[in-house]
């Protein structure tokens, strides 16, 4: 038996290509989910080192960008939508004055400028998915600690004693729905297992300590991912059974609470959700104060209902506060009309990429931010604060451009190599 081996000629010292890239979008991805909630827990040590850091791995990215748009050049599809979402803002400058200092306090915010254009930014030059996704399912895991760490040191305490649980519920949303797809993304048994057992405990950790919004998330986010990754004969089945594990869980509420609380050691007295589903199971829709917003828009769209109000419409009819609901929003800034296609074609792109994109790592670098931006943005917050629905948008963008530029590649070979590829030659 023979056998041969392959000496290299020559080992290679330049880092793979892409790879200064990759390590700057995770440190800043890493950055984002952990440092900010750790400064907080331990501002006498690690304050000092917030700011630093934050422009460290800012400047990484900034400088990985730059290099790549040296060698790649300017992605139009995401350059058109970065335009077009500044021109609509400043437009609301056009409108009405009293939109300026709200369209100023928007773009000027830090929350702004770090978390929806450079987080956002990260993923202009995308190339291997799979690899991102695997990334983010290790940072998913850091920030839940994070915040289990929070919580279990008493970090996320109101000044009424009780914990922050909008901080909790949405601060924990989005890593949760990286994590929970991973139980059908990955095929290796080990991490399928470690990624079901993670989902199943903070699941439980947000139902707890989270909002009701951020419990919607997970509800949805579980719709969503189960119709995305099995076959259309499971969905029949694996409904019928969640349904009667929902029934089951109303009608033993109180029982199986304790028995929880017991089995993982979560103090369940903290729960806002638990209480209104102990005493008032209809009390978990009431509206928050959200109603008087609600209608106080719905008369700014009446008076207004083709041109709207412009970006910052919303705040000035409620005097400072954001509508907390998209729909409402956009209606409010752009009109009736415009307001229903910019949200007709978010549900649209949705749809594309969950339902169309035959790339499995394209679609699952998707789903987790573009599920949990359209819920919460329903009920809470605003549409231009929203980095996680701003990324998704991005990498739509990206993942179409990358589609159509390897489309064209096939176009341009010639007809010659797929004759040298049949068997017969």
């Amino acid at each position: 038996m023979e056998i041969r081996l392959r000496v290299p000629q020559r080992i290679p010292l330049k880092p793979a290509p892409g790879t200064f890239y990759n390590i700057a979008v995770g440190l800043y991805l890493l950055h984002m989910a952990v440092m900010a909630t750790l400064t907080n827990f331990y501002p006498d040590v690690l304050m000092r080192f917030r700011m630093p850091s934050f422009l460290l791995v800012a400047g990484l990215v900034l400088v990985a960008i730059a290099l790549r748009l040296l060698k790649k050049g300017v992605p139009l599809r995401p350059l058109l939508f970065y335009c077009a979402f500044f021109a609509l803002m400043l437009l609301g400058i056009v409108y009405q004055a009293e939109n300026t200092p709200y369209i100023l306090d928007i773009l000027l915010s830090a929350s702004f400028i770090k978390h929806v254009l450079l987080f956002s930014m990260l993923f202009l030059f995308e190339e291997e998915p799979d690899l991102r996704v695997r990334q983010l399912t290790v940072i998913a895991v850091a920030a839940l600690l994070v915040y289990y760490l929070g919580v279990s040191k008493d970090m996320f305490l109101m000044e009424n004693g009780r914990i922050d649980y909008m901080l909790v519920g949405y601060g924990c949303s989005p890593w949760w729905c990286i994590l929970a797809q991973g139980v059908f993304y990955y095929r290796n048994k080990i991490a399928k297992l470690f990624c079901l057992a993670g989902t199943i405990y903070f699941a439980i950790f947000i139902t707890v300590y989270g909002n009701r919004g951020a419990l919607v998330v997970l509800f949805i986010a579980v719709a969503v991912i189960v119709a995305v990754y099995l076959p259309l004969k499971w969905l029949v089945p694996l409904g019928s059974l969640l349904f009667a594990a929902m029934v089951a869980l109303l009608l033993f509420l109180e029982p199986i609470l304790t028995t929880i609380g017991k089995l993982l050691g979560l103090d369940l007295t903290q729960s806002r959700n638990l209480r209104l589903l102990t005493s008032d199971f209809l009390g978990l829709g009431y509206d928050s104060g959200r109603m008087p917003l609600y209608q106080e828009c719905l008369g700014a769209i009446f008076r207004h209902p083709l041109l709207g109000n412009g970006v910052g419409g919303d705040r000035v009819a409620t005097g400072g506060e954001y509508v907390h609901n998209i729909v409402l929003e956009l209606c409010t800034h752009f009109g009736i009309v415009i307001g229903a296609l910019i949200y007709g074609w978010l549900l649209y792109m949705g749809v594309r990429m969950l339902s169309h994109c035959k790339n499995r790592d394209w679609r699952a670098l998707f789903l987790p931010f573009y599920v949990f931006s359209m819920v919460q943005l329903f009920f809470s917050r605003t549409l231009y604060q929203s980095g996680y629905l701003m990324t998704s948008v991005v990498i739509y963008l990206t993942y179409s451009e990358s589609l159509n530029v390897s489309r064209s590649r096939q176009r341009k070979i010639p007809r010659t190599y797929e004759i040298e590829r049949l068997p017969f030659f």
